[in-house]
Protein backbone atom coordinates (compact mmCIF):
# COMPACT_ATOMS: atom_id res chain seq x y z
CA UNK A 1 0.00 0.00 0.00
CA UNK A 2 1.57 3.68 -0.94
CA UNK A 3 1.97 5.88 1.85
CA UNK A 4 2.82 9.65 1.80
CA UNK A 5 -1.09 10.69 1.85
CA UNK A 6 0.24 12.83 4.64
CA UNK A 7 1.65 15.00 1.94
CA UNK A 8 5.08 14.71 3.74
CA UNK A 9 7.30 12.99 1.87
CA UNK A 10 9.80 10.46 2.85
CA UNK A 11 13.35 10.70 3.01
CA UNK A 12 15.67 7.99 1.75
CA UNK A 13 19.21 8.97 2.49
CA UNK A 14 21.91 6.49 0.39
CA UNK A 15 25.29 5.68 2.82
CA UNK A 16 28.72 3.89 2.10
CA UNK A 17 31.37 4.56 3.70
CA UNK A 18 31.19 7.98 5.60
CA UNK A 19 30.23 7.30 8.97
CA UNK A 20 30.54 10.45 10.02
CA UNK A 21 28.66 12.34 7.43
CA UNK A 22 25.91 10.04 7.98
CA UNK A 23 25.33 10.30 11.97
CA UNK A 24 25.51 14.23 10.96
CA UNK A 25 22.65 13.42 8.17
CA UNK A 26 20.63 11.37 10.23
CA UNK A 27 20.36 14.01 12.91
CA UNK A 28 19.60 16.93 10.33
CA UNK A 29 16.25 14.65 9.19
CA UNK A 30 15.58 13.54 13.40
CA UNK A 31 15.81 17.71 13.93
CA UNK A 32 13.68 18.16 10.81
CA UNK A 33 11.15 15.84 11.94
CA UNK A 34 10.94 13.58 9.26
CA UNK A 35 8.44 11.12 9.45
CA UNK A 36 9.79 8.72 7.89
CA UNK A 37 13.41 8.14 7.15
CA UNK A 38 14.58 4.93 4.23
CA UNK A 39 18.32 4.68 4.81
CA UNK A 40 20.12 2.35 2.34
CA UNK A 41 23.75 1.19 3.27
CA UNK A 42 25.83 0.23 0.28
CA UNK A 43 28.51 -2.93 1.07
CA UNK A 44 32.08 -2.45 0.74
CA UNK A 45 34.01 -2.41 -2.48
CA UNK A 46 37.00 -4.43 -1.35
CA UNK A 47 39.18 -5.02 1.76
CA UNK A 48 40.01 -1.46 1.75
CA UNK A 49 36.23 -0.22 2.50
CA UNK A 50 35.87 -2.61 5.26
CA UNK A 51 36.77 -0.71 8.00
CA UNK A 52 34.48 2.71 7.22
CA UNK A 53 31.56 0.35 5.73
CA UNK A 54 31.21 -1.05 9.16
CA UNK A 55 31.60 2.01 11.06
CA UNK A 56 28.78 3.46 9.17
CA UNK A 57 26.68 0.18 9.96
CA UNK A 58 27.04 0.34 13.19
CA UNK A 59 25.77 4.39 13.65
CA UNK A 60 22.50 3.21 11.45
CA UNK A 61 22.05 0.38 13.28
CA UNK A 62 22.63 2.41 16.86
CA UNK A 63 20.21 5.01 15.39
CA UNK A 64 17.07 2.44 14.14
CA UNK A 65 16.96 1.02 17.38
CA UNK A 66 16.54 4.55 18.91
CA UNK A 67 13.70 5.50 16.58
CA UNK A 68 11.05 3.38 15.32
CA UNK A 69 9.96 5.82 11.94
CA UNK A 70 13.69 4.35 10.42
CA UNK A 71 13.52 1.35 8.10
CA UNK A 72 16.75 0.36 6.83
CA UNK A 73 18.24 -2.07 3.76
CA UNK A 74 21.34 -3.26 4.27
CA UNK A 75 23.50 -4.35 1.35
CA UNK A 76 26.50 -6.96 2.22
CA UNK A 77 28.35 -6.45 -0.82
CA UNK A 78 28.59 -3.35 -3.47
CA UNK A 79 26.43 -2.99 -6.58
CA UNK A 80 28.08 -0.10 -8.04
CA UNK A 81 26.92 3.08 -8.38
CA UNK A 82 25.00 2.47 -11.36
CA UNK A 83 22.69 0.33 -9.82
CA UNK A 84 22.79 0.84 -5.85
CA UNK A 85 21.29 4.57 -6.45
CA UNK A 86 18.35 3.14 -8.53
CA UNK A 87 17.87 0.10 -6.20
CA UNK A 88 17.56 2.48 -3.22
CA UNK A 89 14.88 4.55 -4.73
CA UNK A 90 12.69 1.37 -5.89
CA UNK A 91 13.07 0.18 -2.72
CA UNK A 92 11.14 3.70 -1.05
CA UNK A 93 8.90 3.62 -3.98
CA UNK A 94 7.11 0.15 -3.20
CA UNK A 95 5.67 1.87 -0.58
CA UNK A 96 5.41 5.42 -0.90
CA UNK A 97 4.03 7.78 -3.90
CA UNK A 98 6.79 10.33 -3.54
CA UNK A 99 10.04 10.62 -2.09
CA UNK A 100 13.12 13.31 -1.29
CA UNK A 101 16.52 11.53 -2.29
CA UNK A 102 19.99 12.52 -0.33
CA UNK A 103 22.97 10.68 -0.99
CA UNK A 104 25.61 10.98 2.08
CA UNK A 105 27.87 13.81 0.59
CA UNK A 106 24.77 16.34 0.35
CA UNK A 107 23.91 18.34 3.33
CA UNK A 108 20.77 20.09 3.84
CA UNK A 109 19.65 23.68 4.79
CA UNK A 110 16.36 23.76 6.79
CA UNK A 111 14.40 25.07 3.90
CA UNK A 112 15.38 22.30 1.81
CA UNK A 113 12.24 20.12 2.85
CA UNK A 114 9.53 22.65 2.95
CA UNK A 115 10.98 23.58 -0.25
CA UNK A 116 10.40 19.39 -1.25
CA UNK A 117 7.16 19.01 0.02
CA UNK A 118 5.23 22.47 -1.27
CA UNK A 119 6.50 21.35 -5.00
CA UNK A 120 5.67 17.84 -5.24
CA UNK A 121 2.34 18.45 -3.68
CA UNK A 122 1.74 21.41 -6.09
CA UNK A 123 3.42 19.66 -9.36
CA UNK A 124 1.96 16.16 -8.36
CA UNK A 125 -0.40 15.77 -11.22
CA UNK A 126 1.85 17.80 -13.94
CA UNK A 127 3.66 15.61 -15.93
CA UNK A 128 5.73 18.52 -17.53
CA UNK A 129 7.90 18.28 -14.46
CA UNK A 130 10.40 15.74 -13.69
CA UNK A 131 11.87 16.38 -10.46
CA UNK A 132 12.56 19.11 -7.88
CA UNK A 133 16.15 20.00 -7.37
CA UNK A 134 18.06 21.02 -3.76
CA UNK A 135 20.92 22.74 -5.32
CA UNK A 136 21.43 26.08 -7.59
CA UNK A 137 24.77 26.46 -9.13
CA UNK A 138 23.72 30.52 -9.23
CA UNK A 139 25.14 31.46 -6.17
CA UNK A 140 28.33 30.21 -7.10
CA UNK A 141 30.62 32.91 -5.58
CA UNK A 142 32.13 34.20 -9.17
CA UNK A 143 28.18 34.42 -10.80
CA UNK A 144 26.33 37.46 -10.93
CA UNK A 145 22.55 36.19 -11.73
CA UNK A 146 19.70 36.51 -9.99
CA UNK A 147 15.45 35.39 -10.49
CA UNK A 148 12.73 36.86 -9.49
CA UNK A 149 10.57 34.04 -8.08
CA UNK A 150 11.32 31.39 -5.40
CA UNK A 151 12.25 28.95 -8.34
CA UNK A 152 12.56 28.38 -12.00
CA UNK A 153 12.26 25.26 -14.66
CA UNK A 154 15.21 23.91 -16.51
CA UNK A 155 15.99 21.01 -19.37
CA UNK A 156 19.36 20.66 -16.69
CA UNK A 157 18.79 17.61 -14.46
CA UNK A 158 20.66 18.10 -11.13
CA UNK A 159 20.16 14.95 -8.57
CA UNK A 160 22.43 16.68 -5.59
CA UNK A 161 19.59 16.43 -3.29
CA UNK A 162 16.17 16.11 -5.00
CA UNK A 163 12.49 14.89 -5.09
CA UNK A 164 10.23 12.88 -7.30
CA UNK A 165 6.99 11.24 -7.94
CA UNK A 166 6.51 6.95 -8.06
CA UNK A 167 5.06 7.65 -11.93
CA UNK A 168 8.33 9.67 -12.69
CA UNK A 169 10.57 7.32 -11.36
CA UNK A 170 8.80 4.16 -13.06
CA UNK A 171 9.53 5.45 -16.45
CA UNK A 172 13.74 4.98 -15.55
CA UNK A 173 14.49 1.59 -16.73
CA UNK A 174 17.34 2.29 -19.06
CA UNK A 175 19.90 2.13 -17.06
CA UNK A 176 22.33 1.12 -19.64
CA UNK A 177 21.52 3.44 -21.99
CA UNK A 178 20.69 0.92 -24.49
CA UNK A 179 18.35 3.30 -25.99
CA UNK A 180 20.91 5.83 -26.70
CA UNK A 181 21.79 5.35 -30.27
CA UNK A 182 17.94 5.70 -31.33
CA UNK A 183 17.44 9.03 -29.52
CA UNK A 184 20.78 10.39 -30.59
CA UNK A 185 19.44 9.15 -34.45
CA UNK A 186 16.08 11.22 -33.35
CA UNK A 187 18.17 14.27 -32.36
CA UNK A 188 15.92 14.07 -29.01
CA UNK A 189 18.48 16.41 -27.54
CA UNK A 190 18.83 18.72 -30.05
CA UNK A 191 14.77 19.15 -29.86
CA UNK A 192 14.73 19.17 -25.70
CA UNK A 193 17.65 22.31 -25.56
CA UNK A 194 16.87 25.74 -28.22
CA UNK A 195 20.86 26.26 -27.97
CA UNK A 196 23.35 23.94 -30.08
CA UNK A 197 26.26 24.46 -27.73
CA UNK A 198 23.85 23.33 -25.03
CA UNK A 199 22.99 20.49 -27.32
CA UNK A 200 26.51 19.86 -28.18
CA UNK A 201 27.59 19.57 -25.04
CA UNK A 202 25.35 17.07 -23.66
CA UNK A 203 25.08 15.05 -27.00
CA UNK A 204 29.16 14.27 -26.23
CA UNK A 205 28.42 13.82 -22.55
CA UNK A 206 25.99 10.87 -23.45
CA UNK A 207 28.48 9.73 -25.57
CA UNK A 208 31.33 9.59 -23.19
CA UNK A 209 28.92 7.11 -21.32
CA UNK A 210 27.73 5.09 -24.01
CA UNK A 211 28.05 1.79 -24.26
CA UNK A 212 30.13 1.74 -20.36
CA UNK A 213 28.06 4.11 -18.63
CA UNK A 214 28.97 3.81 -14.74
CA UNK A 215 26.74 6.69 -14.04
CA UNK A 216 23.01 6.54 -13.45
CA UNK A 217 22.07 9.66 -13.51
CA UNK A 218 22.94 10.43 -16.86
CA UNK A 219 20.47 7.90 -17.99
CA UNK A 220 17.98 9.17 -15.63
CA UNK A 221 18.90 12.59 -17.53
CA UNK A 222 17.67 10.97 -20.57
CA UNK A 223 14.45 9.41 -19.53
CA UNK A 224 13.57 13.75 -18.77
CA UNK A 225 14.63 14.04 -22.03
CA UNK A 226 12.33 11.29 -23.69
CA UNK A 227 9.93 12.36 -21.42
CA UNK A 228 10.17 16.37 -22.29
CA UNK A 229 10.58 16.84 -18.11
CA UNK A 230 11.60 20.03 -16.71
CA UNK A 231 13.53 20.06 -13.39
CA UNK A 232 12.57 23.01 -10.68
CA UNK A 233 15.23 24.36 -9.25
CA UNK A 234 15.49 26.98 -6.67
CA UNK A 235 16.04 30.68 -5.96
CA UNK A 236 18.51 29.62 -3.61
CA UNK A 237 21.28 26.89 -3.11
CA UNK A 238 19.71 24.63 -0.83
CA UNK A 239 22.08 21.87 -1.01
CA UNK A 240 26.07 21.36 -0.12
CA UNK A 241 28.35 18.72 -2.02
CA UNK A 242 31.17 18.22 0.29
CA UNK A 243 31.38 14.65 -1.50
CA UNK A 244 34.86 14.84 -3.22
CA UNK A 245 36.89 13.53 -1.20
CA UNK A 246 39.12 10.41 -1.15
CA UNK A 247 36.21 8.30 -0.54
CA UNK A 248 33.92 9.78 -3.35
CA UNK A 249 32.82 6.92 -5.21
CA UNK A 250 32.00 9.16 -8.56
CA UNK A 251 33.73 11.47 -10.84
CA UNK A 252 36.52 13.99 -10.11
CA UNK A 253 35.15 17.44 -8.26
CA UNK A 254 33.97 20.68 -9.91
CA UNK A 255 33.55 24.10 -9.38
CA UNK A 256 29.98 23.38 -7.68
CA UNK A 257 31.61 21.46 -5.22
CA UNK A 258 30.94 22.94 -1.26
CA UNK A 259 28.72 25.60 -2.56
CA UNK A 260 27.24 27.71 0.29
CA UNK A 261 23.77 27.42 1.84
CA UNK A 262 21.28 30.18 1.73
CA UNK A 263 17.70 30.43 3.13
CA UNK A 264 15.28 30.15 1.25
CA UNK A 265 11.90 32.89 1.87
CA UNK A 266 8.86 31.85 2.23
CA UNK A 267 5.65 31.83 1.32
CA UNK A 268 7.04 30.62 -2.08
CA UNK A 269 5.99 32.80 -4.98
CA UNK A 270 5.52 30.79 -7.90
CA UNK A 271 6.46 31.31 -11.56
CA UNK A 272 3.77 32.77 -13.90
CA UNK A 273 4.21 29.75 -16.21
CA UNK A 274 5.54 26.41 -16.45
CA UNK A 275 8.54 26.97 -19.09
CA UNK A 276 12.01 26.45 -19.48
CA UNK A 277 14.49 29.28 -18.58
CA UNK A 278 16.47 29.30 -21.77
CA UNK A 279 18.58 32.20 -20.35
CA UNK A 280 19.36 30.69 -17.15
CA UNK A 281 20.26 27.20 -18.68
CA UNK A 282 22.41 29.06 -21.48
CA UNK A 283 24.29 30.85 -18.53
CA UNK A 284 24.59 28.15 -16.32
CA UNK A 285 26.17 25.66 -19.01
CA UNK A 286 28.57 28.57 -20.18
CA UNK A 287 30.06 29.03 -17.08
CA UNK A 288 29.93 26.48 -15.49
CA UNK A 289 30.34 23.56 -18.57
CA UNK A 290 31.78 25.02 -21.31
CA UNK A 291 34.28 28.06 -22.18
CA UNK A 292 31.68 31.35 -21.32
CA UNK A 293 31.24 33.29 -24.51
CA UNK A 294 31.91 36.86 -24.16
CA UNK A 295 28.80 38.22 -23.67
CA UNK A 296 28.59 36.39 -20.44
CA UNK A 297 32.14 37.48 -19.71
CA UNK A 298 31.23 41.14 -20.08
CA UNK A 299 28.22 40.81 -18.13
CA UNK A 300 29.51 39.03 -15.25
CA UNK A 301 32.38 41.81 -15.17
CA UNK A 302 30.02 44.42 -15.21
CA UNK A 303 27.99 43.40 -12.79
CA UNK A 304 30.85 42.99 -10.05
CA UNK A 305 32.02 46.85 -11.07
CA UNK A 306 28.58 48.41 -10.47
CA UNK A 307 27.31 45.89 -7.68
Amino acid sequence: MLQSNNRNAPVLLITFKRPDNTEKLINILIENKINKIFIYNNGPRNEVDNLECSKTKRIIQSYSKQYNNIEVLYKEKNTGLKYNIPEAINWVFQTNDRAIILEDDCFPNENFFSFCNELLEKYENDQRIGQISGSNFLNHKNFNYKIKQSYYFSNIVNCWGWATWKNRWEEFHDVEMKSWPKIKENKKIEKFFNNKKNSDYFIKMMENNYPNNIMWDRAWFLTSIIHKRLTIIPEKNLISNIGYDEKASGPNPNKWNSLKLENLDFPLTHPNEIKQSDDIDDFIIAQGFTNPPIKYRILNKLKKLFK
